[in-house]
């Protein structure tokens, strides 16, 4: 199977990041252009650009990943009659009540994809059945968590001897990453330490810069690290490194993407694939998520004493090695059921039956 990538640049860090080198694989960008009348045109362009490009290459199938590129596909289709797959990892966080004249363009573009693709995925139910709503799309929607792959579960979780730390990746930002965690850390001893991987997703604003500075005021100087952004290979090494993995979200949130996260964060799941213990939100789809693991630790997220103790009382129980029977049933599970190629299945027989 060939794939060619057609893409744009982003601003900030994460424009620098590529595609690990496959000979299956040829990717093409356009360069990002910054916000402004300019960037509209520009987009313009690249829609028509890519579904002109698509036919081209004899391709069979557009696969759309997210809501900007709807009209892409809706050209490609209509034109063209190739086939869609549509997946929206994020869904907009904004609705037609409360949204401006271009994203306007975009819902409307999305609806017309969510009634005519061949295959539409979501990342858990509840944004499932919001998209229905929103949408009225009437045929199937795949339900594909954000899980790690057959042979990540295989080669990352094989370590044995970690670090003394707590690990985070994912974006930089007060919502994912709160300032409770330093506040937390400043009441364990000494030696236990956090590490922080990611980048920040605005232009002009380093949150991970500010997050040292308010580790420095808190008295945290050398006891909290940022690593910088990397490839998922090397991140998941990373990952493997450490005892502890924090994903404290928000237990309340009108954002659609915080508000159903379980399945669509693929951040819990790569710590689990890694060996790691967790410090998780405590609501009731992660506890029914992660019931019977043995390997979550519950709290709020500004609940700077309870996450204090979870600290505590994970990063004692890895160096106890009293929990080698919980990963081992985590592992199984993530074997059996929490993998890409499981999550897929049904999307790749569909694609090439």
């Amino acid at each position: 199977m060939k794939i060619l990538f057609l893409g744009g640049g982003s601003g900030g860090i994460s424009n620098s990041f590529e595609f690990p080198p496959h000979e299956n694989i040829e990717v093409r960008r356009w360069k990002f252009k910054r916000p402004g009348i300019l960037q509209k045109f520009h987009y313009i362009g690249f829609c028509i650009w890519t579904s002109f490009v698509a036919w081209l290459s004899g391709a069979k199938w557009i696969y759309a990943s997210d809501m900007l590129s709807c009209p892409a596909a809706v050209l490609g289709q209509t034109l063209f009659c190739l086939k869609i797959i549509y997946h929206e990892h994020d869904s907009p966080s904004y609705y037609s009540k409360n949204a401006n004249f271009f994203n306007k363009i975009q819902l409307y573009f999305r609806k017309i994809i969510a009634r005519s693709a061949d295959i539409v995925i979501l990342p858990n139910k509840d944004r499932a059945d919001v998209f229905r709503q929103q949408t009225d799309r009437q045929g199937e929607i795949n339900i594909v968590w954000n899980v790690p792959s057959l042979e990540e579960i295989e080669l990352y979780s094989k370590k044995n001897n970690r670090e003394k730390k707590l690990f985070y990746h994912g974006s930089l930002n007060e919502t994912l990453l709160p300032v409770s965690i330093l506040d937390a850390l400043s009441e364990l001893d000494s030696d236990i330490s956090l590490v922080f991987a990611g980048y920040s997703a605005g232009l002009n604003y380093d949150y991970a810069e500010w997050y040292l500075e308010q580790a420095n005021i808190r008295g945290l100087e050398g006891r909290v690290r940022y690593l910088g952004s990397f490839s998922r290979k090397d991140l998941l090494d990373e990952c493997s490194n450490f005892m502890v993995g924090l994903a404290l979200f928000p237990e309340t949130s009108d954002n659609i993407n915080i508000k159903f996260l379980p399945g669509a964060s693929n951040k819990v799941f790569d710590y689990l694939a890694c060996g790691l213990d967790l410090i998780i939100t405590d609501t009731d789809d992660w506890r029914f998520l992660l019931a019977g693991s043995g390997v979550g630790y519950f709290c709020n997220s500004h609940d700077v004493e309870k996450i204090s103790n979870a600290m505590k009382q994970a990063i004692n129980k890895r160096i106890s090695n009293n929990n080698g029977n919980c990963f081992l049933k985590v592992k199984t599970k993530l074997v059996q059921e929490w993998n890409y190629e499981n999550q897929f299945h049904n999307v790749y027989q569909r694609v090439f039956e």
